[in-house]
C-alpha cells in the first residue's frame, strides 16, 4: 500500500496500539507488550506523501488513538525523499497504562529499529501520556515540528534534525511530570509564539529542562515561556552554536545556563558573539550572561547578576521606550542574594535596578571601545553599608563621539543605596550626569561629571560627604524645594558654569561638616545652607541671575570670596560673614546676626529694604550703603577707610563710628533716632539731610580734628551734646528767627560752649556780635 491513514474515529487497544508503516519488516515495539496491530508497506510510496496521516478529515469529531501505549512509527526505504509523519490538529493520542509511552518515531528509539532516511515528523494534534511514569518520545530522523499540546506524567524527549515547538495554537502548554529533553542534532531548536515548555509538573523535583543544538541556535519568542518546576525550583541548560544569536522567551528557573554535555551539570554561564534576546528572566542562582552583540531583556531576577555586553543593554523593542534609545525599552535587573555588575560597551537603558550588596555599571570602556551611556530610572541597594550596598555607576567614551545618542552620559531617575553612591564620567569631550529624583546613601554621594551635573531631587549622603564636580552644576527642580545634605562635607565644584539653582535648594551638613559653592550661583530660587562649620562662597551669587533669597543658619561661619551677593530678596546670615574680596550685597533686607568681618576688603551694603550694621562688623576698609533703603546703625562701627552712608540712617543704639587713616564718613541721607551717634574721624565728616529731624538724636559728637559740614539745614538732639571739636559748617537752618535782646543782632551765634538740649543750631550770617558768649537759656 503506498499511504496508511486514520480519519475520525476513534481506535482503541486494550494493550499496545501502534500504526506501522515500513518496508517490509517484523519489528516488536518494545513497550511492555508485543504490536496488536502490524501495518507493513508492500510498495514504494511517492515523493512528499504522508508516511502516516492521523487527522481529522471528516470535521464530525477529532481522530482519536488510544491505549497503554500509542506507538506511530514511520520508516522508508532509501528511494523516498522527505516522508512524513503527520498527526493533524484536530488528532489525539493518548497513552493510559503504567510506564506507557506515545511515541512518534521515524528513527530509532525506545528499542524500536526504524530504518532512517531524513523523514520528518509533524504534529499539532495532542499528545498525553496520563499513566504512572508515562512518557512522550519523538524521535524524527529529519525536522520535527510539535505544535500542539503534550502532557507527559514523566518525561518528555524529543530529538530531530531541527525541532520546532509551539505554534498550533495561540497558547500552547507542553509539560512533563519530570524532565525535558530536547536535541536538534543538525539545526536550530524554536519555540513559537504563545508557548509554555514546563517541567516538573508534579513538583517531585528532578525537572530539568535541556535544550541541545549544538551545532544550531535557539530561538524562542519573546512571548513563549520555559518553565523548569512548578515554583522555578528547576535548572534550564542550553547547548548551542555560541557564534549565532540567542533568543529566548520568558524563563523560571533555579539556574538558566549552558548544559556541559560531559560532566553533565548546568553551569551558569551564556555566551553568544551575537545578540542575546529575552524575556522575563527569573532565577535564583547566579547568572553570567555575556553577549558580544547587544543584550535585549525584559527584565532579569537572579541571585547574583553578572553581563557582559558589547554592545547596547537596553529593554525590548515595543515595550515602554527609553529616553537614551527610544526604540527600545528599559530592562529591570534585580539581584536577590548579591550583586549587580554590568560591563557595557554601549548604551545601558535600564529600569529597576536593585542589588542586595551592591551595584556596579560600566559602559563603554568593559567590552569594547565604542562610546557608552547610562540611563537607569531607579538604583537601589539594601545591604548594610557594612556589608557593602554600594552603587557605582561609570560612564567612559572616547573623543570623538560618534553616536551622540551613546555619548559618555549618565542619567538616573533615583538612587538609594545602603553603601555609597558614585556617578562618574570620563568621556573625552562629553559625558553629562542628571539625577531627576532622589539620591540617598548609607555613606558618601559623588557625582563627578565630564560636562554639566544635575540633581533635580534630594540628595542624604547619611555617613559621609556630598561631591559634586563638573562644567557647570544645576541643583532643584522648579516644582518642590528640595534638601542636598551629608553628615560629612558638602562640596560643589564647577570648572567653568558655576552653579544655577532651577528650584529653591537647602545645602546642609547635619555634622557640621564645611559646605563650599567652589563658583558662581546663579538661578531665581531660594537658597539656604545649614552648617554649623564652615560655609563657603568661592564666586559670585546672583550676579548673573540674582537669587530669590539666601539664607544660612546660626553657628559656624561663612566666607564670600566672590565679590557680590544679589537676591531680589531678603539676605539673612545667622552665622558669622567674612569678605576674601571687596564685596557687594543687594537686595530687600541684609541681616548678619553673627557681624561680618571684613578682613580689610571693602563692603559696600545695597538693600532696599533695611540693613543692619553693628559692632560685630569688624576690619572693614570702606564702608557703603545705599540701594534706597534704610541703614540701622548700633554699637561701635570702625573702618580702616572711608564710611559713606547714602540710605536713610536710623539708630537702633547708641552709634560710635570710627573711621581711620583720616578717611571720610558721609551722610547722604537723612538720621534719625534717639540715640546717641558719635563720628570719630580725622577727616571730614558730612550730614547731607536733616539730623534728627524726624526722630531726634540723644546726642550727637564729633571728634577733635577733621571737619563736619551740615548740609541738612537741621540737626535736633533731646540730650545734652559734647561740644564740636570740630570746625564746623553749617547751612542756614530753615527754623524762624527767634526774638532776642539785642535788636541789632539778626540771629544769635551757635556757641560751641553752650548746651544744646532740645533746641535746633542754626548758622550764623556775618553781621554784629556781642562781646562775650550769652548764657544759654530756653528758644524764646
Amino acid at each position: 500500500m503506498d499511504r496508511t491513514s486514520a480519519t475520525a474515529g476513534k481506535v482503541t487497544a486494550s494493550g499496545t496500539a501502534a500504526l506501522v508503516a515500513a518496508s517490509d519488516a517484523t519489528f516488536s515495539a518494545g513497550i511492555g507488550s508485543p504490536l496488536s496491530v502490524t501495518i507493513t508497506a508492500g510498495s514504494v510510496i511517492a515523493d512528499g506523501e504522508s508516511l502516516i496521516d492521523v487527522t481529522d478529515t471528516s470535521g464530525d469529531a477529532a481522530a482519536t488513538i488510544s491505549g497503554e501505549s500509542v506507538a506511530l512509527i514511520g520508516a522508508s526505504d532509501a528511494t523516498v525523499i522527505g516522508a512524513l509523519l503527520n498527526v493533524g490538529a484536530g488528532a489525539s493520542l493518548t497513552a493510559t497504562g503504567a510506564n506507557g509511552a506515545v511515541i512518534l518515531a521515524t528513527k530509532d528509539v525506545a528499542g524500536i529499529a526504524v530504518p532512517e532516511n531524513g523523514d520528518a515528523i509533524v504534529s499539532n494534534g495532542s499528545l498525553t501520556a496520563s499513566g504512572a511514569g508515562g512518557d512522550v518520545l519523538v524521535a524524527g530522523a529529519g525536522a520535527v515540528t510539535l505544535g500542539g499540546a503534550v502532557s507527559a506524567n514523566d518525561d518528555y524527549t524529543v530529538s530531530g534534525a531541527s525541532v520546532a515547538l509551539g505554534g498550533a495554537a495561540a497558547s500552547v502548554l507542553q509539560s512533563a511530570g519530570d524532565a525535558i529533553d530536547v536535541t536538534a542534532t543538525t539545526g536550530d531548536i524554536s519555540g513559537a509564539s504563545g508557548l509554555t515548555l514546563g517541567s516538573d509538573s508534579d513538583g517531585a523535583g528532578g525537572g530539568s529542562i535541556v535544550l541541545d543544538a549544538a551545532s544550531g541556535a535557539i530561538d524562542f519568542a519573546l512571548d513563549s515561556s520555559i518553565e523548569a518546576g512548578a515554583t522555578g525550583t528547576d535548572s534550564v541548560g542550553l547547548i548551542y552554536d555560541t557564534t549565532q544569536d540567542l533568543n529566548l522567551g520568558d524563563v523560571r528557573a533555579v539556574l538558566l545556563g549552558t548544559k556541559d554535555r560531559v560532566g553533565g551539570s548546568i553551569n551558569s554561564v551564556l555566551t553568544t558573539d551575537g545578540d542575546f534576546t529575552a524575556g522575563d528572566l527569573t532565577l535564583s542562582g547566579i547568572t553570567n550572561y555575556s553577549a558580544d552583540g547587544d543584550m535585549r531583556l525584559g527584565s532579569l531576577t537572579a541571585g547574583e547578576i553578572n553581563l557582559t555586553v558589547g554592545g547596547d543593554l537596553t529593554g525590548l523593542a515595543g515595550a515602554s521606550t527609553g529616553t537614551s534609545d527610544t526604540n527600545f525599552g528599559r530592562a529591570d535587573l534585580t539581584a536577590t542574594a548579591s550583586s549587580v555588575t554590568a560591563g557595557v560597551g554601549g548604551l545601558a537603558q535600564l529600569g529597576a535596578v536593585s542589588g542586595l550588596n551592591a551595584i556596579s555599571i560600566t559602559a563603554g570602556s568593559a567590552v569594547t571601545p565604542s562610546n557608552g551611556a547610562i540611563d537607569v530610572t531607579s538604583l537601589t541597594t539594601t545591604s548594610t553599608a557594612g556589608l557593602g550596598g554600594n552603587i557605582a555607576l561609570t560612564a567612559v567614551a572616547s573623543a570623538p563621539i560618534v553616536d551622540a545618542a551613546h555619548d559618555g552620559d549618565i542619567r538616573i531617575g533615583s538612587a538609594s543605596a545602603a553603601g555609597a553612591v558614585s556617578l562618574v564620567n570620563t568621556a573625552g569631550d562629553s559625558g553629562a550626569i542628571s539625577a531627576t529624583g532622589a539620591v540617598s546613601a548609607g555613606t558618601g554621594v559623588t557625582v563627578n561629571a565630564e560636562t554639566t551635573a544635575t540633581l533635580a531631587g534630594n540628595v542624604t549622603a547619611s555617613g559621609g560627604d556630598y561631591t559634586v564636580t563638573g562644567t557647570g552644576i544645576t541643583l532643584g527642580n522648579g516644582t518642590t524645594p528640595v534638601t542636598q545634605q551629608a553628615s560629612g562635607a558638602v562640596s560643589l565644584t564647577p570648572s567653568a558654569g558655576g552653579i544655577t539653582l532651577a528650584g529653591d535648594v537647602t545645602l546642609a551638613s547635619s555634622g557640621g561638616g564645611d559646605v563650599t559653592l567652589d563658583g558662581a550661583v546663579d538661578g531665581a530660587q531660594a537658597l539656604t545652607v545649614n552648617t554649623s562649620g564652615a560655609t563657603t562662597f568661592g564666586g559670585a551669587v546672583g550676579a548673573g541671575s540674582a537669587l530669590a533669597s539666601l539664607t544660612t543658619d546660626a553657628g559656624g561661619t561663612t566666607a564670600l570670596n566672590g565679590g557680590s551677593v544679589s537676591t531680589t530678596g531678603a539676605q539673612t546670615f545667622g552665622d558669622a560673614v567674612s569678605l576674601g574680596t571687596n564685596t557687594t550685597f543687594a537686595g530687600t533686607t541684609g541681616t548678619f546676626a553673627a557681624g561680618l568681618d571684613g578682613n580689610a576688603f571693602d563692603l559696600t551694603l545695597n538693600y532696599s529694604g533695611v540693613s543692619a550694621l553693628d559692632g560685630s562688623f569688624v576690619d572693614i576698609d570702606e564702608l557703603t550703603t545705599g540701594g534706597g533703603g534704610t541703614t540701622q546703625l548700633s554699637g561701635t562701627i570702625t573702618t580702616l577707610g572711608a564710611q559713606a552712608f547714602n540710605d536713610t540712617v536710623t539708630l537702633a543704639g547708641d552709634t560710635a563710628l570710627n573711621a581711620g587713616g583720616g578717611n571720610a564718613v558721609t551722610f547722604a541721607g537723612t538720621v534719625d533716632g534717639a540715640r546717641a551717634l558719635t563720628v570719630n574721624t580725622i577727616g571730614a565728616t558730612a550730614f547731607g539731610a536733616a539730623v534728627g529731624g524726624t526722630n531726634a538724636l540723644a546726642s550727637l559728637t564729633t571728634d577733635a580734628g577733621g571737619s563736619t559740614a551740615i548740609n541738612g539745614g537741621v540737626v535736633t538732639t533731646t540730650g545734652a551734646s559734647p561740644p564740636l571739636a570740630r570746625k564746623s559748617t553749617m547751612m542756614r537752618s530753615s527754623w524762624p528767627a527767634r526774638p532776642c535782646s539785642t535788636p541789632a543782632r539778626a540771629m544769635r551765634s551757635l556757641s560751641p560752649t553752650r548746651s544744646t538740649a532740645g533746641r535746633r543750631w542754626r548758622s550764623t550770617p556775618p553781621g554784629p556780635r556781642r562781646s562775650s558768649p550769652r548764657s544759654a537759656g530756653p528758644p524764646r
